[in-house]
């Protein structure tokens, strides 16, 4: 019976809880309201992702980038050699120890004469190696890989006791070297004419300490 003495208050509060729900959730909804939803969409492309370049082109670039710089077509058969430039030595021989003028390689036994960055005059000092002397065709083999490929003997030169002297002819050598060698070493003779020149003991060719090739045909050393 005290609970039918509590019914009219409970109805009340009751009533008075559901209106304020009400009141409440429109309250919010007024502040707050909920924005419809929109479509996502994927971010424009950037102009610097577009403009990318594939792995393969990027791996090409870089190639190209350190790629050595390419070398002169050699004219020596052993690619450096008579009328090959100081870059191709310096490639083939390695370290220069002279200068843009002389140069010198592998303890000084290639000794190499360059006018305007181009090898005129080529000496292998066979007395720096631990070989000191080469029978005569030992040496002559040495020089010939020295020698444009083209080259053709045209003839031995009478020479003193200890030097033998072969002269040759190469067209390539002509054709190839700077133009003021048709003044400096060929006036007057055949242009890609030069000398080989072997060095050796006294009547004996089979003791070789020194063979030489150089543009021309003057010798300067075997006129004293």
């Amino acid at each position: 019976m005290r609970l039918i003495g509590y019914l009219p208050p409970i109805l009340v509060m009751g009533v008075v809880g559901y209106l304020s729900s009400i009141l409440l959730f429109g309250l919010m909804g007024y502040l707050f309201p909920v924005l419809p939803m929109t479509q996502q969409t994927s971010p424009a492309a950037s102009p610097l992702a577009s403009s990318a370049t594939s792995p393969e082109s990027t791996i090409k670039q870089v190639t190209q980038l350190s790629a050595p710089p390419q070398l002169p077509q050699p004219m020596g058969r052993n690619g450096a050699g008579l009328g090959d430039t100081r870059a191709n030595f310096d490639s083939v021989h390695g370290f220069n120890l002279g200068d843009d003028q002389s140069g010198r390689y592998k303890n000084n036994y290639i000794n190499v004469a360059y006018d305007d960055g181009v090898a005129y005059y080529i000496s292998l000092l066979f007395e720096q190696t631990n070989h000191s002397q080469r029978t005569q065709n030992e040496a002559l083999a040495l020089a010939m890989s020295f020698m444009p490929a083209d080259s053709v003997k045209i003839k031995e030169l009478p020479a003193r006791e200890d030097v033998y002297l072969v002269y040759f002819e190469s067209q390539k050598l002509a054709d190839s070297v700077p133009e003021k060698w048709h003044k400096d070493f060929w006036e007057g003779i055949k242009p890609g004419s030069f000398l080989l020149i072997l060095n050796h003991e006294k009547e004996n060719p089979n003791a070789a300490f020194a063979v030489t090739v150089a543009a021309g045909n003057s010798v300067p050393f075997l006129s004293r």
